[in-house]
């Protein structure tokens, strides 16, 4: 019986802060998650959803133990490893990022965010060519977002193909206006 009353507090935990987390109310979904937090060992939904809550209130620190127990219980587990790549990335560990990445892309080659992280990892850690070719992979499933953007950009840039790079830094700045270093490497390029 007690097992059970924990499966459905723990039920309830996860549904009212993955409710909370979809209406991109990530302190609220933390409030419905904290009260779990001593009761769950081995649960690689609840970890996931504590980890990515934790990213999106900026404590990548406290996330990233939470996204490593999720891989650790199911290393296939849908979505874990691109987040803990992109967690990695967010603490300055983009070498860290490059082998949940892989994995993301092994168990889906279509995943063109994972891809386009792919690319931020290999401008980050010199590999220019290789990110403008996981780029331009990416950019084939959908729409990049600003840090895909600016890396892209910086890939450009540092290849040789300063116009090329120009249109990325204009879509960066049209994702987000304040974005200074966005600013900054036009301001430099004209």
């Amino acid at each position: 019986f007690e097992t059970a009353q924990k499966n459905i507090s723990l039920e309830k935990c996860r549904e009212r802060a993955l409710a909370a987390f979809n209406r991109g109310d990530a302190k609220a979904a933390l409030e419905q998650l904290s009260p779990c937090r001593e009761i769950v060992t081995n649960d690689p939904y609840f970890h996931v959803l504590l980890g990515r809550t934790l990213s999106a209130i900026g404590r990548n620190d406290l996330a990233a133990p939470h996204l490593e127990r999720t891989l650790t219980l199911n290393p296939e587990f849908p979505g874990g490893a691109f987040a803990l790549a992109t967690v990695y990335i967010n603490l300055g560990r983009a070498a860290d990022a490059e082998a949940p990445l892989q994995a993301a892309l092994t168990q889906n080659s279509d995943h063109f965010q994972a891809r386009a992280r792919l690319g931020t990892v290999f401008t980050r850690t010199g590999r220019f060519q290789q990110a403008i070719v996981e780029f331009d992979r990416a950019v084939q499933g959908g729409t990049l977002d600003e840090i895909a953007e600016f890396d892209w950009a910086n890939a450009l840039a540092q290849t040789g193909a300063p116009d090329q790079a120009m249109v990325h830094y204009q879509r960066v700045r049209a994702i987000n206006p304040r974005h200074a270093d966005a600013h900054y490497n036009l301001g430099v390029m004209l």
